[in-house]
């Protein structure tokens, strides 16, 4: 008869209800489809998780509602054939297909909430209430199509209980994943699902044999209502065959979106690389439109230089390519310079500095470098890119403003830069209110010696004599050479007089002492003229003390003597302070 479900009446008589066995394999098996059902469910909701779209999600979630579902229908009915009664037993065909599809639907659910990224506790208990009230309805759907020669009841009490553990069970299994799965993030995606798959095969046996026990058979008046139903035997093939089926549409499921999830992983990965090209091939034109680029290997032989480069070493690409860096070293910087680079990226760091290199033609030139170790996945470097740019003009400029403003035989500040701080020590001297002096020197007998040992001895001497002095006066000065023969100083306040005698004196008895140049002996003497400001200018500027610190130094010269002259100053008592001749 049709197994329509009813509560057993509490005037019912229980010990004339059949008592049934259970076949041990049969129960195992039912419980292992189980289990398998869910495993491969809970894999498939990995793949769920990482999907990008929608329709990906959707893709990956068929099969596993599949598998869960079919599971749970497979562990039912192979556990209704596990139980043996003494009563005939056959299946309504139509409500034991129909009784699949609360299961698959309440796993679809369930999976969908487990395989969301933004799953939260409160979304958990609702999937896995869903998937306990889908397995009860499934179960009870699948004893509604039994047909028995018996009349069932069930216990109210023991058919809340298994509703309430397969609630209580299935939300606990999927809790249980999901915790695995925030806690464990490195345990491999089979053994976190195998875990929730032995909670879930837990909760859909569990709740079938429970509710098998609320189950009381009594025997029917009709004993052949049975007969209008398909067999046991019939029913065990078709639900072996269905779930050939089903594994085989679960799997073939799987490997579609599995192939459409790697078509659009290769279509992700050709699009990223392809605007990283872009992107690289983007920053490569603007470095080479920038800098000066090269690549050596690890012993600093050239792989690769951009036409910056040969731009500005002269040498075409074809002569650097495989070369050392050695070929461009201009021998201006020392063993340790280059140690030290070399220590630096061997070690995996990048070193920064200045380098002076010497083109095809021997022309110097300075780069500004920063040279980046390439590492393999050991740490070491496999070859250094350099990146340079051009310094030589700014290397230049101070050289130039040196030599504009300098000597070149001696170093001295010439007449410019004299002038220059002439100017700048007089307007302080006007705001301090304050003195400050200019000694104008022109040294004799010198050109005798150009004449007798030639200028490179000449120059020597200019040299030697510069040096003396710098030695004579105050740090706070200035020694210039304005001419061929002719120094300046600039006495910084305070000067009196006094003062400027005293300098003078030293700076002849400096000059008095011979001078050794390889074997010759040179000897000069000088004659120094000063002026004082303001005491000898008065309002006039730094021009006016030149002039007249050159006209006192005159005066002193046409007196035919070596010595010391001031402005209104006698020569002839100045010339007892005389520079030996």
């Amino acid at each position: 008869m049709l197994n329509l479900i009813q509560f057993l009446p509490s005037t019912q008589d229980l010990s004339a209800a059949y008592l049934g066995t259970y076949s041990i394999p049969m129960v195992v098996l039912s419980v292992s489809a189980a289990i398998f059902g869910s495993f491969i469910a809970f894999l498939v909701s990995e793949s769920i998780v990482h999907a990008k779209t929608f329709t990906r999600k959707f893709l990956w979630l068929m099969p596993g509602a599949l598998a869960l579902g079919g599971g749970v229908w497979t562990m039912h009915f192979v556990g209704m054939l596990a139980l043996d009664l003494p009563c005939g037993i056959s299946y309504e065909p139509t409500i034991t297909l129909l009784s699949m599809i609360p299961g698959i639907l309440a796993s679809g659910v369930a999976l969908w909430v487990v395989g969301h990224s933004r799953f939260n506790n409160l979304g958990l208990v609702f999937g896995g209430a869903l998937m306990g009230s889908g397995i009860g309805l499934m179960h009870y759907s699948g004893i509604a199509a039994m047909r028995l020669d018996a009349v069932t009841y069930l216990s109210p009490t023991i058919f809340g209980i298994s509703i309430f553990y397969s609630v209580l069970m299935s939300i606990f299994s999927l809790y249980a994943k999901v915790a695995l799965y925030r806690k464990l993030p490195k345990m491999p995606n089979w053994s976190l699902s195998l875990t929730g798959a032995v909670l879930m095969g837990g909760a859909i046996s569990g709740m079938h044999y429970i509710g098998m026990e609320a189950m009381y058979f009594f025997p029917a008046s009709d004993p052949h209502e049975n007969s209008r139903g398909i067999s046991p035997t019939f029913v065990a093939v078709a639900v072996g065959t269905i779930t050939t089926l089903l594994t085989a549409l679960c799997l073939a499921m799987a490997f579609v979106g599995k192939y459409l999830e790697t078509i659009e992983i290769l279509e992700s990965e050709a699009s990223q690389r392809k605007s990283l090209m872009a992107d690289l091939k983007f920053q490569k034109f603007a470095l080479d439109e920038h800098a000066v680029v090269s690549i050596t290997d690890v012993r600093g032989n050239i792989t690769y230089v951009n036409d910056k480069f040969c731009a500005l070493s002269g040498y075409a690409r074809e002569e650097l390519i495989g070369c050392n860096h050695r070929l461009l070293s201009s021998g201006t910087h020392p063993p340790e310079f280059f140690r030290e680079l070399w220590q630096t990226i061997a070690s995996g760091q990048s070193w920064h500095g200045e380098v002076m290199n010497l083109t095809k033609d021997g022309v110097p030139y300075w780069v500004k470098t920063s040279i980046v170790p390439f590492l393999n996945d050991a740490g070491r470097p496999f070859q250094y890119i350099s990146i340079r740019t051009d310094i030589t003009e700014q290397k230049q400029v101070p050289e130039l403003k040196r030599l504009a403003l300098h000597d070149a035989l001696t170093g001295l500040p010439n007449r410019i830069l004299l002038e220059d701080r002439l100017n700048l020590a007089v307007a302080q001297a006007n705001r301090d209110n304050s003195s400050l002096a200019v000694l104008y020197l022109d040294l004799d007998k010198f050109k005798p010696i150009n004449d007798s040992f030639g200028h490179d001895v000449g120059d020597a001497v200019l040299r030697k004599i510069a040096e003396r002095l710098i030695e004579s006066v105050r740090k706070t000065d200035t020694v210039a050479r304005i001419g061929g023969d002719e120094f300046a100083i600039i006495m910084s306040p305070p000067v009196t007089p006094e003062s400027c005698h005293d300098t003078a004196e030293r700076i002849l008895k400096a000059l008095s002492e011979p001078i050794l140049i390889n074997t010759q002996i040179c000897s000069v003497g000088a004659s120094i003229g000063f002026s004082i400001f303001p005491r000898d200018t008065g309002a006039d500027g730094a021009e006016k003390l030149f002039e007249l610190a050159d006209a006192a130094m005159y005066k002193m010269k046409m007196s035919s003597r070596t010595g010391i002259s001031f402005v209104g100053g006698d020569t002839t008592s100045a010339g007892s302070l005389s520079a030996a001749s």
